[in-house]
């Protein structure tokens, strides 16, 4: 029998437009903690062993168009 890769977690990395915002929602109306927030650069929330992270995007449609380049999928 093969040896698997297994993966122990995950931290997904989400745009947003606006840091401050994002960490609010997350903490106020999902449970979340604030781990770190610098606003316009960078944020972190967690929840037990789940963790998020912003990075700031001024343009969410182009990083959208840029990610759907980069794996080959049309829009």
């Amino acid at each position: 029998m093969s040896a698997q890769t297994q993966f122990l977690n995950a931290t997904p990395v989400l745009a947003s437009q606006d840091i401050e915002k994002s960490v609010g929602f997350y903490c106020g109306q999902l449970g979340f903690t604030k781990v770190y927030a610098e606003v316009g650069v960078y944020g972190i929330v967690s929840r037990g062993e789940v963790a998020l992270h912003f990075w700031a995007c001024q343009d969410p449609v182009s990083y959208t168009h840029l990610r759907a380049h980069e794996t080959g999928r049309n829009l």
